[in-house]
């Protein structure tokens, strides 16, 4: 971040002779130590402009000042830096003045380019508290030392830092990041504690994922009944606070509040789990059913409704020849109607094999007339109590047929599901009792495959339950009501009333 001087010693992109034009730089790593009566970045420039008062007499003079708050030492991919370059890429700047090298940067493979590039551009990278003169062999090496120190107590402060909050994960508490929505956070305490009113919204949404409802349709479920994010206070890297947040929930946000495990009772780190302080919203064979559900991997939904082409063909997948008993298949013509709307028709499928063109006596039929006639029928059907009665009694029928293999599948599906569980116990056993070191990549191995297995049946046995409880509402299960089951599944009922009236 450039900070723009209100007393320049020269015009731009003016070097005198004998003048030195110098621009300084400050770095930072954590938020900390932003902000405040005089932070770390307001110390180092104090620093610096007043070793560039003692070199007045030398042409020196400060030109600009940049500086990053809150930026690791690990990457040069800075906004300041970035800065910084472009002004010593215009010959602005012959001299870049520190504090100390670590504060450029603490990275072994970053200092040889950006030492190549002062060079190249005919700059200098001096610091008030270090001589970083590389014109001897000896300077060079010192210099490299100084950096490879620098990124050693990096890399060891980060080490050291992941190695405490596993341990605070070990014992079951939550320790970093944002406060998960559904649940605040105790300062006193440094526990989290379930907020009432998000944590029911928070169960919804497991619990209707759960049964397989789409992530979409949930948001979109939540964006109309104005449930909001939470608001939020943000401090960024300058010190500034910005308050975010309260907006509608969207999909790929559900998605990882999901995969969360804080909402199943456990603390997650380094790709491990471990059983939390705080207690959770929803409970553990929930979560697993819900991240069972969202997996990408999986195969989508089953489909109930009939997918509607390009041109929307109503009778699309409903209609067959009455000669060849095919299925009419639609088909547009390349010419338009005075709408610009090309014709539609119905073509039976016997015509689409070689040589079937003279076999079948009806071979073409129009979409459009023959879907207002159908539109007209079912009207006309709609008057007459009589039929509506006999149509529903026909596709209660049909369902009762249907739930028998649909409960043979669900119980050999519960059955595989209840074994891999068991089979999952006895490898978490054998974890328990050790001395398997021998087969601790084959036991893993098989407990990952073992799990992928689980999910997936997991989601097999809610699409089935699913299935069951639409063919009767009264099973006991998630029913729907019948003018649902019209709705979902038009092309039976619609095939059921014309067999009605008339029979094949």
């Amino acid at each position: 971040m450039e900070v723009p001087m209100h007393t320049l010693r020269r015009e731009a992109n003016t070097v005198t002779s004998g003048s030195v034009p110098v621009a300084i730089y400050t770095r930072v790593s954590t938020v900390n130590q932003v902000g405040g009566r005089f932070d770390s970045c307001e110390s180092q420039a104090a620093v610096c402009r007043e070793y560039i008062s003692k070199h007045t007499a030398e042409g020196w003079h400060e030109v600009a000042s940049f500086s990053d708050p809150a930026y690791s030492g690990g990457s040069m991919n800075r906004p300041g830096v970035q800065a910084l370059k472009r002004r010593i890429e215009s010959g602005d700047v012959k001299v870049v003045l520190i504090f100390k090298l670590e504060r450029v940067l603490r990275s072994t493979d970053e200092w040889s380019p950006f030492r190549a590039f002062l060079k190249q551009h005919g700059c200098r990278l001096v610091s008030t508290t270090e001589d970083l003169s590389d014109e001897t062999p000896s300077g060079r090496l010192k210099n490299n030392l100084l950096v490879s120190v620098a990124e050693y107590e990096r890399l060891n402060t980060a080490e050291k830092v992941r190695s405490k909050l596993l341990e605070q994960a070990k014992r079951g508490y939550w320790s970093c990041g944002l406060v998960p929505y559904g649940y605040t956070y105790d300062k006193s305490t440094q526990t989290l504690h379930v907020h009432p009113e998000e944590a029911a919204i928070v169960r919804r949404i497991f619990r209707e994922a759960a049964n397989l409802v789409p992530l979409t349709k949930l948001a979109n479920a939540l964006a109309a009944e104005k449930v909001r994010t939470r608001c939020r206070v943000f401090t960024r890297r300058d010190g500034t606070r910005e308050e975010v947040g309260g907006l509608s929930f969207r999909s790929d946000g559900l998605r990882k509040m999901i995969r969360n495990s804080i909402y199943a009772g456990r603390v997650r780190m380094q790709g491990q789990q471990f059983p939390g302080q705080h207690k959770g919203i929803v409970p553990a064979d929930v979560w697993e059913k819900a991240n069972a559900a969202i997996r990408e991997n999986l195969q989508p939904a089953r489909c109930l409704l009939q997918t509607r082409d390009k041109h929307f063909h109503l009778l699309k997948g409903v209609l067959h020849c009455g000669c060849c008993r095919r299925a009419m298949i639609p088909n547009a013509s390349g010419k338009k109607d005075s709408d610009g709307k090309p014709y539609r028709y119905y073509t039976c499928g016997h015509t689409r094999q070689p040589g079937g063109v003279g076999i079948c006596p009806v071979r073409h039929v129009s979409a459009t007339a023959l879907e207002a006639a159908i539109i007209g029928f079912i009207g006309e059907c709609s008057q007459h109590p009589e039929i509506l009665q006999a149509a529903e009694e026909s596709s209660r029928l049909r369902a009762k047929a249907n739930r028998k293999p649909l409960r043979t599948a669900l119980a050999a599906a519960e059955d595989s599901l209840a074994d891999i569980t068991q089979q999952l116990r006895n490898c978490a056993e054998v974890v328990a009792v050790g001395g398997m070191d021998a087969m601790a990549d084959e036991l893993r191995e098989r407990a990952v495959a073992l799990r992928e297995e689980k999910q997936r049946l997991l989601v097999e046995c809610e699409q089935l339950r699913q299935d069951l409880s639409a063919t009767h509402p009264a099973d006991g299960l998630t029913a729907y009501s019948a003018s649902a089951r019209w709705h979902i599944h038009p092309p039976n009922c619609l095939n059921q009333m014309i067999s009605l009236v008339f029979p094949i």
